[in-house]
């Protein structure tokens, strides 16, 4: 397909290139129980992911050395060996830059005059960065926090959240109501965020996690956030319906897959992170009931409703389990 590159800016034959790196598919699938993916817009099987015709092969050639980098240093040690400290160079920042580039080419996001122009601005600043027509990415703040799965919550969290966290690939602008714009792109465990309007160190506090030129990146993080919380959430809610959804020919076809190969079935990731769903949930669950013993309904009335809850959410009675 001729068209224009999105990166260098001239009418050539484009690729018909990925959004998320290949190899994060290539994991998808070989740890999957079924050896296939599925996304949230269909309830077809999948041989690969999201694909567009984006760019030039010079170009694409250009984020593939620094995405390579990526997978070798970051991704598969801590996907595949579990390490916790991780070197980094100048690739990093130039790899989740590209990353970056493709999300806001290929998402959009309806939040006004402004909102648009901070983006299309930091379209060209990381453009210039990615050809390397300047040393920085522009106002492009990046972080990285690597995620894993969830096994107490002292707060109610939605259904599949260890499934998002563990096995999405997810990518989108964003844009809250306390003036925050930036770019989220997240690998499986590995969760990327980049804000492009100066961050507030008091609602947002990223510990552990900015990206520089070079550095080291090691767990734990810490992220106190107003906004990612929320977002998060909303996020997580949209794989939950989607896997709901699924037609029951489906769910019996994966059932099938499984059956026919019950070794690896078991053995996957897939099928670990559906127990540790279900055991999340199950702890949840059993919060709730130890609340509602230590503080029956009947006899919190008055000022003791404002008492913490029992389930250690740190909200008041009234507004938790006394609701």
């Amino acid at each position: 397909m001729v068209g224009l590159c999105q990166l260098c800016q001239k009418e050539a034959d484009l690729q018909y290139g990925h959004t998320f790196p290949r190899f994060t598919v290539k994991w998808l699938k070989k740890t999957s129980a079924t050896g296939f993916l599925r996304t949230t817009v269909s309830s077809e099987r999948e041989q690969d992911s999201e694909r567009e015709y984006m760019m030039c092969a010079a170009c694409e050639q250009i984020l593939s050395k620094d995405e390579k980098l990526f997978a070798e240093q970051i991704f598969i040690p801590y996907h595949e060996r579990g390490e916790k400290v991780f070197e980094y160079g100048p690739w990093l920042r130039r790899f989740l830059a590209g990353l970056h580039f493709k999300v806001i080419n290929c998402r959009s996001l309806d939040s006004g005059k402004n909102v648009s122009e901070i983006i299309e601005a930091t379209k060209i600043e990381l453009r210039d960065f990615l050809l390397g027509q300047t040393d920085t990415p522009g106002r492009a703040e990046f972080h990285l926090f690597f995620g894993d799965v969830v096994q107490d919550a002292n707060y109610e969290v939605p259904p599949k959240m260890n499934w998002y966290m563990s096995r999405s690939l997810d990518a989108s602008l964003v844009s809250n109501l306390s003036g925050t714009v930036g770019v989220y792109a997240k690998l499986l465990k590995i969760l990327t965020f980049s804000f492009l309007t100066p961050r507030n160190a008091v609602s947002e506090r990223w510990e552990g996690t900015q990206i520089f030129e070079k550095g080291t990146l090691k767990t734990p993080q810490e992220i106190e956030s107003k906004g990612l919380g929320p977002f998060l959430t909303e996020r997580i809610k949209a794989v939950a319906k989607a896997i709901a959804e699924l037609p029951p020919a489906e769910n019996e076809r994966i059932a099938k897959s499984a059956i026919a190969n019950p070794k690896r079935a078991l053995a996957s990731e897939s099928y670990q992170t559906y127990l540790a769903d279900k055991a999340l949930q199950q702890r949840l669950e059993e919060r709730a009931v130890e609340a509602r013993i230590a503080f029956p309904a009947g006899k919190m009335k008055g000022r003791d409703r404002n008492l913490p809850c029992g389930c250690g959410s740190g909200k008041k009675f009234k507004k938790c389990h006394g609701g």
